[in-house]
């Protein structure tokens, strides 16, 4: 306890002494624009007061401002003699560090036959500190992230180019952080810096964050550096090893140094996978900041803080997704199952890793160009269609507000560390069957319908994630309150659905599925459960908890009208074209007739009109009675279909059609028909 205070007494002093400075900001939307400046406490104290294993937030605070100022126009304010107007190093002197100790490579040939777009823009610079531990040299190494570049984004998905199978480092960034390497020991010897007495920052964003990530590993397997002095803060960083074997434990205390800043809600940090065959990692601890599904009182409290430095550096407030680490998860998980292994990303027929480069080059050949205005990305707009600019701008946003170094930065200003990071886990229901579901809040208002199966997204409304594949329905629900779900399925014969509860970390990574039950539905049955803040809280093969309740109205039948192209052929060779319009309850149809003489229009043809009605019987399979009136016939035609609908829309059906005739007396014409209805 004594040692507690002494610390608590060693921060709050530092804090007393340490000197504010007016800092430029620009970043990675914000590099052509002028400057914004923030005041940011500085102390070369900070540096030594307790190991680089505790998490200080001072230091990661000039980190992150140092990576959101690595995307300054470096090589533009060199080659134009103007280095004053170089935010980067406009932060690096008012830090102390003079210009002839800063080394830039912003100046980047993606042409080098050993390199090619597997580089990434850096500086070193360096100076004396009078730190905790008395006279030493500070050393940073500042890495760039992804601009709006081809080439960097193309090494981005190098995972492994080489060898187009598995590789354990991700090659496009190991490639960089390698190049950086060789080239900070050179620096070292040039300045006769002892690294067994300094001090080293890292500091870098996106692809600059995966590159520290990679150099910090490297300085944990040797002992170029003293490690409780290496200060290693990547921001939104992308995984970086692909550890099949598990054979390292990225958060031992080997990597303690290691703190990775990340949004729950970015997709930058959940790629590459971590999920079934892919399992990525970085290296170090893992440090998120606050959204929708890891805060309380998120709108109420956090974000109006937070927009107060957001709107001085963007001009407008933040945009986000709300529905927390949903869209990343559930990508990862559609990529997984899509490309199962590294193999098939390289190899399979339609080639992903060659497709993906393919439009990438085509959305951002000219997007470089165009950095100061985000609806002109490579003319993206003529890409996606003609979105009007508002339209086009918000959902920019939602991108840019989840990853930019400007939205990390103004997080890290707004809050103490205390109040800064979350450590929340989520969870997703996985309903497997053609099930009817309900999610509703605490208030009893509708947040989500599933139609037997099929999401509707006109209903959902935040913090409700949910999207379909063709055999499961996902629904994704924070952990800061509690919903209930209501499931429901109207057939006439018991239907099996099964309920899975996964769980995902605070990083928004698939951990494990805590517990799988099998009910069973039929037609005027309900059931609902609890979930949100109540699925954190089920044990590993505990019990959901779902309860019988009375049939509610939310989940009936979809009352949407709703249009149904058909195509059918008779046994005889008889071909009807024709849709059917209405409700599911009762809807209208056309028929048009033809068979291998007819023409259309001509008097041969047979029109029927006719009604019908459609109901479940079990699963996925439906019954359709109708009854038709053959025009030309001036006769009733009964049909009844049998149809199987494996996913969303389109049903298969074979039906029995019965031709009546009232001539002579009353005579059936029976025949077969199969089709798909659309």
């Amino acid at each position: 306890m004594k040692g507690f205070f002494a610390l608590a007494f060693l921060f709050a002093a530092s804090h007393f002494f340490c000197e504010k400075k007016a800092f430029p900001v620009v970043g990675l939307v914000t590099a052509n624009n002028e400057p914004v400046e923030f005041e940011i406490d500085w102390d070369e104290k900070w540096f030594g007061r307790a190991p680089s294993s505790e998490y200080d937030h001072d230091i990661a605070r000039i980190s992150a401002l140092l990576a959101s100022n690595a995307y300054s126009k470096v090589k533009e304010a060199q080659k134009s003699g103007s280095i004053e107007k170089n935010p980067l190093r406009n932060t690096y002197a008012l830090l102390g560090v003079r210009d002839e100790d800063i080394f830039y490579d912003y100046d980047i040939d993606y042409e080098n036959p050993v390199f090619g777009h597997d580089q990434a823009a850096y500086s070193f610079a360096s100076k004396t500190i009078d730190s905790f531990l008395g006279k030493k040299t500070l050393v940073f190494i500042t890495v760039r992230g992804t601009t709006f570049t081809f080439e960097e984004w193309n090494s981005n998905v190098n995972i492994a180019d080489t060898k187009k199978d598995y590789d354990f480092h991700h090659e496009g960034f190991m490639k960089c952080a390698v190049k950086i390497m060789a080239s900070f020991e050179h620096y070292l010897l040039q300045k006769r810096i002892d690294p067994k007495d300094a001090f080293l920052l890292l500091s870098g964003h996106s692809r600059g964050a995966s590159v520290i990530n990679l150099i910090s590993e490297q300085i944990a397997n040797n002992d170029i550096f003293d490690k409780s002095r290496v200060y290693s803060f990547p921001i939104g960083c992308p995984k970086v090893i692909n550890d099949i074997e598990n054979k390292v434990d990225t958060k031992s205390g080997k990597y303690s140094f290691v703190w990775n800043i990340s949004n729950e809600e970015d997709l930058v940090p959940s790629m590459p996978p971590a999920f079934k065959t892919w399992n990525y990692k970085r290296y170090g601890n893992d440090l998120v900041i606050p959204c929708r599904w890891n805060t309380e009182k998120y709108e109420e409290e956090y974000v109006p803080v937070f927009n107060k430095n957001y709107s001085k550096i963007m001009g407008r407030t933040l945009n986000p997704f709300r529905t927390g680490s949903y869209l990343p998860s559930q990508i990862v998980r559609e990529i997984c199952e899509l490309c199962p292994d590294t193999d098939k990303f390289y190899n399979m027929l339609f080639k992903p890793r060659k497709r993906t480069e393919g439009v990438m080059e085509r959305i951002l050949y000219h997007a470089d160009e165009e950095m100061g205005d985000v609806t002109k990305f490579g003319g993206l707009p003529q890409k996606i269609g003609d979105l009007d600019k508002e339209t086009l701008e918000k959902a920019m946003f939602l991108f840019i507000d989840m990853h930019t170094p400007e939205a990390y930065l103004s997080w890290m200003l707004s809050f103490d560390a205390d109040r800064l990071y979350k450590d929340l886990e989520s969870s997703v229901i996985a309903l497997k069957g053609s099930v009817s579901a309900a999610v509703f809040d605490g208030e009893g208002n509708l947040l989500l319908k599933v139609d037997e199966g099929k999401v509707r997204m006109k209903t959902r409304k935040d913090p409700v994630g949910a999207f379909n594949t063709a055999t499961h329905t996902y629904i994704g629900l924070p952990a800061t309150e509690n919903f209930t779900v209501v499931l429901q399925k109207e057939s006439l014969f018991p239907t099996p659905v099964e309920v899975g509860v996964e769980r995902y970390s605070g990083t928004g990574v698939f951990e494990r599925v805590v517990t799988t039950e099998k009910f069973k539905l039929r037609n005027g049955s309900s059931l609902k459960f609890t979930a949100g803040k109540k699925s954190i809280e089920i044990e590993d093969g505990g019990k959901i908890g779902c309860e019988k309740t009375e049939e509610i109205d939310e989940l009936k039948r979809a009352d949407d009208l709703y249009f149904s192209p058909e195509l059918n052929i008779a046994l005889d060779k008889e071909v009807q074209i024709g849709f059917h319009m209405g409700l599911r309850a009762i809807y209208g149809t056309f028929l048009f007739t033809l068979d291998d003489k007819s023409e259309f229009m001509e008097d041969d043809v047979e029109f029927s009109l006719g009604i019908g009605s459609m109901a479940n019987i079990f699963g996925r399979i439906y019954i359709d009675p109708e009854i038709f009136w053959n025009i030309k016939a001036a006769s009733p035609t009964a049909r009844l279909a049998l149809s199987y609908q494996p996913r969303k829309r389109a049903r298969f059906f074979m039906a029995g059609n019965f031709d009546m005739d009232f001539g002579d007396g009353f005579s059936v014409d029976p025949s077969i028909q199969f089709g798909i209805k659309f």
